[in-house]
């Protein structure tokens, strides 16, 4: 039951009992802090969203730019690449399975390239930094 709804009931159960005079100081201090609370928490809303427009409000240009993700064969690795993706970045998706369905269905996107990288093993690190390094050549920059 909402806070409104608890607050209309305490009324007319208060008023119909005769206890008016008792319960008007109650719901006056009831009413204060339901208001108190509205105000900060429009307060906390207000700020949050204003240090998220400062720090976070900028977006980077994604042309040219490259992006390598570990993790990509599920869930978040996978849904980031998928949004960089679509937002213009080149992806370089590590996959633990190259050849599994989740890095299948990233190589069918046009501006990914799976990688096969298990982050444990130092021998697909060299190949997939090789990879990369091929790809962007000297100056960093993804080369069409």
């Amino acid at each position: 039951m909402c806070v409104c709804t608890t607050l209309l009931l305490f009324a007319l159960l208060a008023a119909a009992s005769g206890a008016v005079r008792y319960c008007v100081p109650v719901l006056s201090l009831l009413a204060e802090a339901f208001g108190t609370l509205v105000l900060v928490r429009w307060g906390c809303q207000t700020s949050a969203a204003f240090i998220r427009r400062r720090l976070f409000g900028r977006i980077l240009d994604s042309a040219g730019k490259a992006v390598l993700i570990t993790g990509c064969d599920t869930g978040f690795g996978n849904l980031l690449t998928r949004k960089l993706a679509t937002k213009g970045y080149h992806v370089y998706a590590g996959c633990l399975f190259s050849n599994g369905g989740g890095a299948q269905e990233l190589a069918s996107i046009s501006n990914v390239t799976v990688l096969q990288l298990n982050v444990t093993k130092e021998d697909e690190i060299d190949a997939a930094y090789e990879a990369v390094k091929r790809s962007l050549g000297h100056n960093g920059k993804k080369s069409d």
